[in-house]
């Protein structure tokens, strides 16, 4: 959760501090959207899973959605779940809590690669086409990558505390699996930053191109996350701009 909101808050500032500039404001608002639009699609996922599993929660859960504090709300949950079960030592509560482990950290898998990168990209590109490489600005674009290798290693985590029949990965493997995302993801990254800084406006072309081969790609897969067909779509979408910046299987096997 601590890098999640740091990514938030740090990303929020860079934004406000290219509105201050008076002349970036077209950077202030693509850091601003690249905020907003990721937070709209983790409220619609958190949601429709919340009300999948029959655990809405009232009128109090649709209000913490709409204030964009749904993926907040799970962590919460699940520090509570986390608490109860080292209480209990019951099996049902341990499941419970590696269950709701997974749903968090898939929604941050999302928020990650829909907000981290595209913002890591954007503040790599202004700090080599424009020469601003200022504190605030290189603090977010770190951030940001870190931020993206936890979510893919804490992912990994998870998914694998759900399935019986693998091993857990510890705290050190987890260390592990971040520096090795951090070294694949920054290479992917500052590829595409450099690509932008040269030809400009090809980047999108370039990267929609991938995202839609990859969406299709995702979609021959066959996935069964959702229970209606356009929220499938929806998650085929997303996956899709994963896949532009790095792999990870979303199918049961090796």
């Amino acid at each position: 959760m601590s890098t999640f909101l740091v990514d938030i808050v740090t990303d929020a500032m860079v934004s406000v501090q290219y509105f201050r500039a008076g002349n970036r404001v077209e950077w202030g608002s693509l850091t601003l959207t690249f905020i907003i639009v990721p937070s709209l699609v983790m409220q619609v996922f958190s949601t429709r899973w919340f009300m999948a599993d029959d655990n809405m929660g009232g009128w109090v859960s649709w209000l913490i959605h709409c204030l964009q504090m749904g993926p907040i709300y799970r962590y919460v949950q699940a520090l509570q779940t986390g608490w109860e079960a080292r209480k209990t030592n019951h099996p049902i509560d341990f499941e419970r809590l590696y269950q709701q482990q997974s749903d968090v950290c898939m929604l941050r898998l999302f928020e990650s690669f829909m907000e981290s990168a595209p913002q890591l990209i954007l503040q790599l590109y202004i700090m080599l086409k424009m020469g601003d490489a200022n504190f605030l600005t290189g603090t977010s674009a770190v951030v940001s990558l870190i931020s993206l290798s936890w979510a893919i290693a804490a992912y990994s985590k998870a998914m694998r505390q759900v399935r019986k029949d693998k091993k857990k990965i510890t705290w050190g493997g987890l260390f592990l699996q971040t520096v090795w995302r951090i070294g694949m993801v920054s290479s992917r990254v500052l590829a595409l930053a450099m690509f932008a800084s040269v030809y400009k406006e090809w980047i999108c072309v370039v990267i929609g191109v991938h995202w839609l081969l990859m969406t299709v790609w995702v979609y021959l897969q066959k996935t069964d996350f959702c229970d209606t067909w356009w929220e499938e779509r929806l998650f085929n979408a997303v996956v899709g701009v994963i896949y532009c910046f790095c792999f990870f299987n979303i199918k049961v096997g090796s």
